[in-house]
C-alpha cells in the first residue's frame, strides 16, 4: 500500500522513522510552509460553505464534506493547483482507509494467509493502489509537459 513502509506512516520506529519525520516537520510541516498554503485552505474552506448553504432544506453529511476539504487541501498543497484528478484521488483515499481499517484474517493470524482471499481486502487494497499510481504518474507527465512548453 505505501511502496515497501517508505513512508513515514507505515515504516517502522528507527533512523528512517526519524529522519522522514525531520524531513516532514522541517520541509512540509514549517510555519513559512504551512503559511503558504493559506490561500488554498481558504478557497477550500469557501467551497464548502459556499456547498453547505446550496443545501439550504436538503441533510447534508457534514463528516463527508469536511472529510472532502479536509484532504482536498492536502492534494492542492501536494501538487500546488486544483486539478482533474482531485476528485477521483480523494475517493481512493478514502477508499484506502477503509480498506486499511478493515478487518483481514492474515493481520491478525499470520499462518492463515492462505484465507486471505476471503475477504478480498488485499487484491482491492492493490487495486486501489494502481489507481492510485495511474493518477500520480499522470500528475508528473502534466508537470513535465508544461515544463518543457516553458522551456520552448
Amino acid at each position: 500500500m505505501c511502496y515497501g513502509n517508505s513512508g513515514i506512516v507505515f515504516a517502522p520506529y528507527g533512523d528512517y522513522w526519524r529522519q522522514m519525520r525531520k524531513i516532514c516537520i522541517s520541509k512540509l510541516l514549517s510555519a513559512k510552509r504551512v503559511q503558504s498554503f493559506s490561500r488554498i485552505r481558504e478557497e477550500v474552506v469557501n467551497n464548502l460553505v459556499e456547498s453547505i448553504s446550496l443545501s439550504e432544506g436538503v441533510p447534508i453529511n457534514l463528516s463527508e464534506k469536511i472529510f472532502f476539504s479536509t484532504y482536498c487541501t492536502a492534494f492542492r498543497a501536494a501538487i500546488g493547483k486544483k486539478c482533474k484528478y482531485e476528485k477521483e484521488f480523494v475517493s481512493l483515499i478514502k477508499e484506502m482507509f477503509t480498506l486499511g481499517g478493515a478487518f483481514d484474517l492474515p493481520d491478525f493470524f499470520p499462518s492463515l494467509k492462505f484465507l486471505g482471499f476471503l475477504t478480498g481486502i488485499k487484491p482491492a487494497l492493490l487495486k486501489t493502489h494502481r489507481k492510485t499510481d495511474k493518477i500520480l504518474n499522470d500528475i508528473i507527465n502534466d508537470h513535465k509537459k508544461k515544463r518543457r512548453a516553458k522551456k520552448k
